[in-house]
């Protein structure tokens, strides 16, 4: 799935570009990553395959951007929030870049993979409707 593999790459960015590259990085600190990572994946892994698939389609642009930012708030609550409980509970623990980037890398392509798949069907669904 290009989402998940798309979310992984922009998952390793964003982190060495927030936090660098020099570690080791204390788990209470990054923590908080995990809610602009759940709603910038969610929103990338859901907005762009949508907008694709709605132009064969033939449907507005505005009820699949509110979607999308309805999924992408939910999942930075959610899998955010699950994340950063994650790293929450052990605060002091350093961790190497080298298992840091795999980590967020996995999270991020586990959640596209979750919410890629979310959209589409909503989207199809609502098309399905709309048909006379």
């Amino acid at each position: 799935m290009i989402s998940v593999v798309i979310n992984v790459v922009l998952s390793i960015g964003f982190f060495v570009g927030l936090f660098g590259t020099r570690g080791p990085f204390a788990l209470g600190a990054v923590g908080p990553d995990f809610f602009p990572q759940s709603f910038m994946v969610a929103l990338m892994g859901t907005l762009v395959p949508s907008l694709i698939a709605n132009r064969r389609l033939g449907g507005g642009i505005r009820p699949i951007v509110l979607r999308c930012l309805g999924i992408a708030i939910l999942s930075a609550a959610i899998a955010g929030g699950l994340g950063w409980r994650w790293f929450a509970t052990h605060p002091a623990t350093l961790l190497p870049l080298a298992s840091m980037l795999p980590l967020k890398a996995v999270f991020g392509g586990i959640l596209a993979a979750i919410v890629t798949p979310i959209a589409l069907r909503l989207l199809f669904n609502s098309a399905q409707q709309a048909k006379p």
